[in-house]
Protein backbone atom coordinates (compact mmCIF):
# COMPACT_ATOMS: atom_id res chain seq x y z
CA UNK A 1 0.00 0.00 0.00
CA UNK A 2 0.93 3.40 -0.48
CA UNK A 3 2.93 5.46 2.44
CA UNK A 4 4.36 1.99 3.98
CA UNK A 5 7.12 1.04 4.21
CA UNK A 6 7.45 -2.36 3.07
CA UNK A 7 9.80 -5.34 5.63
CA UNK A 8 11.62 -6.44 2.90
CA UNK A 9 14.48 -5.43 0.86
CA UNK A 10 14.00 -2.34 -1.63
CA UNK A 11 14.07 0.59 -2.81
CA UNK A 12 10.78 2.91 -2.77
CA UNK A 13 10.17 4.96 -5.57
CA UNK A 14 7.23 7.60 -5.50
CA UNK A 15 3.97 5.40 -6.41
CA UNK A 16 6.01 2.26 -6.15
CA UNK A 17 8.50 -0.70 -4.59
CA UNK A 18 11.08 -2.53 -6.20
CA UNK A 19 12.20 -5.90 -3.96
CA UNK A 20 15.37 -6.53 -3.84
CA UNK A 21 16.50 -10.22 -4.04
CA UNK A 22 19.94 -9.28 -3.02
CA UNK A 23 20.54 -5.72 -1.34
CA UNK A 24 24.40 -5.68 -1.94
CA UNK A 25 24.08 -5.21 -5.46
CA UNK A 26 21.26 -2.54 -6.16
CA UNK A 27 21.48 -0.10 -9.39
CA UNK A 28 17.55 1.81 -9.15
CA UNK A 29 17.16 5.28 -11.09
CA UNK A 30 13.72 7.04 -12.19
CA UNK A 31 12.78 10.03 -13.68
CA UNK A 32 10.28 12.74 -13.04
CA UNK A 33 8.08 15.53 -14.22
CA UNK A 34 7.01 17.69 -12.11
CA UNK A 35 3.37 18.60 -12.89
CA UNK A 36 2.88 22.47 -11.94
CA UNK A 37 6.64 23.07 -14.24
CA UNK A 38 6.58 20.17 -17.06
CA UNK A 39 9.69 22.06 -18.26
CA UNK A 40 11.71 20.29 -15.23
CA UNK A 41 12.55 17.01 -15.00
CA UNK A 42 14.18 14.65 -12.47
CA UNK A 43 16.50 11.96 -12.16
CA UNK A 44 17.46 9.71 -9.12
CA UNK A 45 19.49 7.08 -8.99
CA UNK A 46 20.30 4.44 -6.21
CA UNK A 47 23.38 2.20 -6.14
CA UNK A 48 25.48 -0.26 -4.25
CA UNK A 49 28.47 1.79 -3.80
CA UNK A 50 31.12 -0.54 -5.31
CA UNK A 51 34.40 -1.12 -3.94
CA UNK A 52 37.89 -0.44 -6.22
CA UNK A 53 41.29 -1.75 -5.79
CA UNK A 54 42.62 0.61 -8.75
CA UNK A 55 43.13 4.45 -6.95
CA UNK A 56 42.10 5.61 -10.31
CA UNK A 57 38.59 3.79 -10.58
CA UNK A 58 38.18 5.46 -6.95
CA UNK A 59 39.02 8.61 -7.55
CA UNK A 60 36.66 8.54 -10.18
CA UNK A 61 33.73 7.81 -7.92
CA UNK A 62 34.29 10.35 -5.86
CA UNK A 63 31.67 13.22 -5.97
CA UNK A 64 33.61 15.81 -7.53
CA UNK A 65 35.35 13.67 -10.45
CA UNK A 66 31.44 12.21 -11.09
CA UNK A 67 30.03 16.05 -11.21
CA UNK A 68 33.17 16.60 -13.76
CA UNK A 69 32.82 13.79 -15.77
CA UNK A 70 28.96 14.06 -16.27
CA UNK A 71 29.19 17.54 -17.14
CA UNK A 72 32.32 17.11 -19.30
CA UNK A 73 30.15 14.20 -20.69
CA UNK A 74 26.25 16.67 -21.35
CA UNK A 75 28.46 19.21 -22.88
CA UNK A 76 29.21 17.60 -26.13
CA UNK A 77 25.83 16.53 -26.37
CA UNK A 78 24.49 18.41 -30.20
CA UNK A 79 21.89 20.42 -28.81
CA UNK A 80 24.43 22.03 -26.15
CA UNK A 81 26.50 24.92 -27.51
CA UNK A 82 27.67 25.73 -23.88
CA UNK A 83 27.73 24.90 -20.18
CA UNK A 84 28.41 28.20 -17.74
CA UNK A 85 28.61 26.86 -14.50
CA UNK A 86 26.45 29.57 -12.05
CA UNK A 87 29.01 29.59 -9.44
CA UNK A 88 31.73 30.74 -12.33
CA UNK A 89 34.05 27.64 -11.77
CA UNK A 90 33.51 24.34 -12.47
CA UNK A 91 33.62 22.80 -9.23
CA UNK A 92 31.34 21.82 -6.42
CA UNK A 93 29.47 22.78 -3.00
CA UNK A 94 28.92 20.73 -0.16
CA UNK A 95 25.48 19.41 0.03
CA UNK A 96 23.07 16.96 2.05
CA UNK A 97 21.30 14.40 0.48
CA UNK A 98 19.47 11.74 2.39
CA UNK A 99 21.30 12.85 5.25
CA UNK A 100 24.52 12.18 3.86
CA UNK A 101 27.05 14.65 2.39
CA UNK A 102 28.01 14.76 -1.41
CA UNK A 103 28.76 17.65 -4.12
CA UNK A 104 26.57 19.03 -6.27
CA UNK A 105 26.99 21.61 -9.39
CA UNK A 106 24.39 23.67 -10.85
CA UNK A 107 24.47 25.02 -14.66
CA UNK A 108 23.39 27.37 -17.34
CA UNK A 109 22.72 25.48 -20.57
CA UNK A 110 23.12 27.24 -23.80
CA UNK A 111 21.33 25.16 -26.35
CA UNK A 112 22.02 25.19 -30.23
CA UNK A 113 18.95 27.18 -30.86
CA UNK A 114 19.60 29.62 -28.24
CA UNK A 115 17.41 28.49 -25.80
CA UNK A 116 18.89 29.07 -22.06
CA UNK A 117 18.11 26.06 -19.76
CA UNK A 118 19.39 24.76 -16.26
CA UNK A 119 20.67 22.40 -15.05
CA UNK A 120 21.75 20.70 -10.87
CA UNK A 121 23.75 17.98 -10.65
CA UNK A 122 24.61 16.37 -7.30
CA UNK A 123 26.27 13.08 -6.25
CA UNK A 124 26.99 11.28 -3.00
CA UNK A 125 29.43 8.59 -2.91
CA UNK A 126 28.39 5.23 -0.36
CA UNK A 127 30.18 2.91 1.76
CA UNK A 128 30.96 -0.18 -0.06
CA UNK A 129 29.25 -3.14 1.41
CA UNK A 130 26.39 -0.83 3.16
CA UNK A 131 23.06 -0.97 1.76
CA UNK A 132 22.31 1.93 4.30
CA UNK A 133 25.07 4.09 2.62
CA UNK A 134 24.20 3.91 -0.98
CA UNK A 135 25.96 5.76 -4.05
CA UNK A 136 23.33 8.69 -4.71
CA UNK A 137 22.89 10.57 -7.80
CA UNK A 138 20.19 13.47 -8.18
CA UNK A 139 19.58 15.67 -11.77
CA UNK A 140 17.46 18.34 -11.89
CA UNK A 141 17.17 19.88 -16.04
CA UNK A 142 14.84 22.24 -17.49
CA UNK A 143 13.82 22.52 -20.79
CA UNK A 144 12.18 26.09 -21.72
CA UNK A 145 10.85 24.40 -24.73
CA UNK A 146 8.91 21.93 -23.23
CA UNK A 147 7.45 24.89 -21.13
CA UNK A 148 6.51 26.97 -23.75
CA UNK A 149 4.42 24.00 -25.56
CA UNK A 150 2.60 23.75 -22.56
CA UNK A 151 1.78 27.91 -22.79
CA UNK A 152 3.55 28.51 -19.58
CA UNK A 153 6.77 30.56 -18.95
CA UNK A 154 9.52 28.44 -18.17
CA UNK A 155 11.43 28.62 -14.81
CA UNK A 156 14.38 31.13 -14.62
CA UNK A 157 17.20 31.28 -12.86
CA UNK A 158 16.22 32.11 -9.16
CA UNK A 159 13.02 29.57 -9.38
CA UNK A 160 15.11 26.40 -10.70
CA UNK A 161 17.86 27.38 -7.97
CA UNK A 162 15.30 27.16 -5.33
CA UNK A 163 13.66 24.31 -6.41
CA UNK A 164 16.88 22.12 -7.12
CA UNK A 165 17.43 22.85 -3.92
CA UNK A 166 14.19 21.64 -2.30
CA UNK A 167 14.40 18.55 -4.20
CA UNK A 168 17.90 17.45 -3.39
CA UNK A 169 16.43 18.31 0.59
CA UNK A 170 12.96 16.02 0.19
CA UNK A 171 15.63 12.65 -1.12
CA UNK A 172 15.13 10.07 2.20
CA UNK A 173 16.75 6.81 2.69
CA UNK A 174 13.48 4.31 4.09
CA UNK A 175 15.09 2.73 7.78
Amino acid sequence: PLFIAPAQHGVCIPGAFLTMGNPDARNVGSMYRLNAHPDVTIFLRDASAATYTDPIRERNAAPLQRIRSFWAEYGVMQSVSRLTPLAGVFESRAIAIAGRHGKASTVEIQRADGTIDYGFYANVRGVPGDVRAPDLELLVLTEGKRAKAHGIIPVDKAEFERLSQKIAQTVRLRD
